[in-house]
């Protein structure tokens, strides 16, 4: 049997496999066989049989003696000396090149699992990492820090190309089972960007919201029944916070644990604990007792419609489609699902600078003190960073 005859037609491979190469191996007879790199990263080999059928194999190589295919492991063809030790250790090696990265992509379902991705949002991935690749990030063979850190030192790095380049990045390390959960954490954390980026250019907003305008987007809300969003843009406006600090969980016994974030609904009031923000470590836990009968029948009401949750520790934000609908939301997916539920959607920090300026120009100093306290930053930071005015 000639080359020819067990390669013709090779080219039917699916197109999710990346060819690396031939391998000839001689052992009472030949074959030829086409190795490739998997969706997963894992090595396979396609070969025709005598009578023309394409075939797949791994992890043995094939020969053909007296019209038979004959299987023997790579470490028998090594030992035999019948074999190529280096292409051997190569097609153990994953292919990490930007060829991957694109046929991964080609071949990507979307984040819900409803089918693949759009054709027009595959374009959109391979183009953002053909750039990831020319400033010179290997989302494949650098660990998750070098990758945040070089993401972070792209010359004038805007919000949206920060969150969409991780957010690549962070679906082809989940595709081949390389760690993805620090880059997912932070791909979303706009806080974390402001003061990582080297000259970060400042994301453009559809609009300025004043504290009229906020004030009258909270009593929407209400009056929506919207609790989620009520919550939300309530412990914004009056307590300041950043988003992070709104991945809580609602409870109706008081919370033990000091890892995480709570609201305890109570008789006549709630408890706001916020274990788990940005500056913890510098200014500690903090405790907001909130008398509030709206804000208090917000989270009761919403504690209950979490029922199905099955725990009496229930989310404040869950995903809302896809096999973990009705699960607490990642930590990657915080800040975008705040900022959908703001005013016009200008998000947490838009909505302190707005607070702020409007403290600064009443002149009054304690509301200042105040709302530096609330966030957990000093009140010239606060002044520096967030006043318009």
């Amino acid at each position: 049997m000639s080359v020819s005859d067990i390669f013709e037609n090779m080219e039917h491979i699916p197109d999710e496999y990346i060819v690396l190469g031939y391998m000839p191996v001689v052992i009472n007879g030949i074959v030829f066989r086409k190795y490739c790199v998997g969706p997963q990263g894992q090595i396979v080999s396609f070969y025709k049989d005598p009578k023309g059928t394409l075939l797949k194999e791994s992890p043995q190589v094939c020969f053909y003696q007296d019209g038979k295919c004959h299987k023997v492991s790579y470490k028998k063809v090594q030992e035999q000396g019948k074999g190529s030790d280096k292409l051997c250790k190569e097609l153990v090696k994953p292919n990490m090149s930007l060829e991957r990265a694109i046929q991964l992509i080609k071949v990507m379902d979307r984040n819900d699992g409803k089918g693949p991705l759009a054709e027009g949002t595959k374009t959109n991935y391979i183009n953002r990492t053909k750039r990831i690749f020319a400033v010179g990030i290997n989302p494949f063979t650098d660990t998750e820090a070098e990758i945040i850190k070089k993401v972070c030192g792209i010359e004038n790095c805007t919000y949206a190309r920060y969150h969409d380049d991780l957010g690549v990045i962070f679906r082809l390390r989940k595709a081949v089972n390389l760690p993805y959960e620090e880059i997912r954490d932070v791909m979303s954390d706009e806080d974390y960007w402001k003061d990582q980026c080297v000259d970060p250019v400042e994301p453009e907003v559809k609009a300025i919201a004043t504290k009229e305008q906020l004030e009258d987007h909270l009593q929407s809300v209400y009056e929506k029944e919207d609790w989620i969003s009520y919550i939300i843009n309530f412990i914004l406006f009056y307590i300041n916070t950043r988003n992070m600090d709104l991945d809580l969980l609602l409870v109706k016994e008081e919370p033990k644990d000091k890892n995480d974030n709570y609201i305890w609904i109570k008789e006549g009031e709630v408890v706001y604990y916020r274990n788990k923000y940005k500056t913890v470590e510098t200014y500690g836990p903090r405790k907001h007792v909130i008398k509030h009968e709206a804000f208090q029948y917000a989270c009761e009401t919403l504690y209950e419609e979490r029922e199905d949750c099955g725990s009496d520790k229930r989310p404040l934000l869950v995903n809302l489609r896809g096999s973990n609908k009705g699960k607490r939301l990642g930590p990657g997916s915080i800040a975008l699902y705040i900022r959908s539920r703001t005013y016009q959607e200008v998000g947490e920090g838009s909505i302190f600078k707005t607070l702020l300026t409007a403290a600064v120009e009443s002149g009054k100093g304690s509301n200042i003190l105040k709302m530096a306290k609330n966030r957990g930053t000093d009140a010239q930071t606060c002044l520096e960073y967030y006043d318009r005015s």
